[in-house]
């Protein structure tokens, strides 16, 4: 290579590096604790992409600019500890129902001011998913399906434990309102509760008639039902199979939380010589609703922050 080659690949050679020369720019300062910073970008040539250097030193400060990301709790305790622990005077809380979640933002836009300046990240959260407990579920998984004999006496043979029996209220004694709206609700829908005792021994006399035929069902007076049975065991009386129309549980809508008196409609079905059984719980949702919200003021009171219904901006 002459000299006239050597010195246009040396100019060539520096123009190259002069064109691909990336120039860090100073951005306007930005004032904000700790201290006021001053913001850098790298400016790089056409069809090369514009980087913050932050996101290379960031692994290398010895802390982050601030606290950021959603911490994820197991239960309501833990979501009102880790709120009580990172919350200041602009954080809140947010309740969603249609999802059953509570979420805390704890680095919250501040009360707005004249002239702004309340802006914050608000990416400093936690949350927790409330989970229905196993015995909501499982009442839920068989409410309003229809149930043959032996289906519907393994429910309340394998839910005996979710069985309570009705108030007593003593005569001349006022009831507790509790006992007392329950009462009325049950009054309204014209039912007696039967009890527990009651409801296992009509489990019983249904597996012993499992495989015997019906021969009349009906109606009494008192809204129960009545089953004549011809039976095929020899020991078997045939006697008539008296129904409550209704019994009461007493179950928690959330795991680890408070229970619930539900009153359970109880409906019979006679087609083809088959009999079914259907359970209805009555008004689940507003103990949905009544347990969520229970839980959201609750988180709402022992953390003392504010409690908005819906998600956050």
């Amino acid at each position: 290579m002459d000299d006239t080659s050597e010195n246009i690949a040396a100019t060539v050679r520096k123009m190259a590096e002069d064109y691909f020369d990336p120039q860090l720019i100073n951005l306007e300062p930005i004032a904000g604790p700790p201290v006021t910073q001053t913001p850098q970008a790298m400016l790089l040539p056409q069809g090369m992409k514009l980087h913050a250097v932050e996101e290379f030193i960031a692994p290398l400060r010895a802390i982050p600019l601030r606290r950021k990301g959603t911490a994820t709790l197991a239960d309501l305790a833990s979501f009102i500890a880790h709120a009580s622990r990172f919350k200041d005077c602009n954080s809140a809380l947010f309740a969603n129902r249609a999802q059953t979640t509570l979420q805390s933002v704890l680095n919250y836009h501040m009360v707005a001011e004249p002239g702004g300046g309340g802006q914050r990240f608000g990416d400093h959260r936690g949350k927790y998913q409330m989970v229905l407990s196993p015995e909501w579920r499982a009442w839920q998984a068989v409410a309003d399906k229809k149930l043959d004999q032996g289906e519907f006496a393994e429910l309340l043979e394998d839910r005996v434990g979710d069985l309570i029996a009705p108030p007593i209220v003593t005569e001349g004694t006022d009831p507790a309102e509790g006992d007392r709206k329950l009462l009325d609700f049950l009054a309204l829908l014209q039912a007696t509760a039967a009890s527990p005792s009651r409801m296992m021994a009509l489990s019983r006399g249904i597996k012993v008639h499992e495989k015997a035929t019906l021969v009349e069902a009906r109606n009494l007076a008192s809204g129960e039902g009545e089953f004549s049975y011809k039976s095929e065991h020899n020991d078997e009386s045939g006697a008539p199979l008296r129904v409550p129309n209704c019994f009461l549980i007493a179950i928690p809508v959330f795991e680890a939380g408070a229970l619930y008196r539900l009153v359970v409609r109880l409906r019979y079905r006679f087609a083809a010589g088959r009999l079914s059984w259907m359970v209805q719980i009555q008004r689940p949702d507003e103990s949905l609703r009544h347990a969520f919200e229970e839980a959201a003021g609750e988180a709402s009171s022992q953390t003392t922050l504010p409690l908005f219904y819906g998600e956050p901006e």
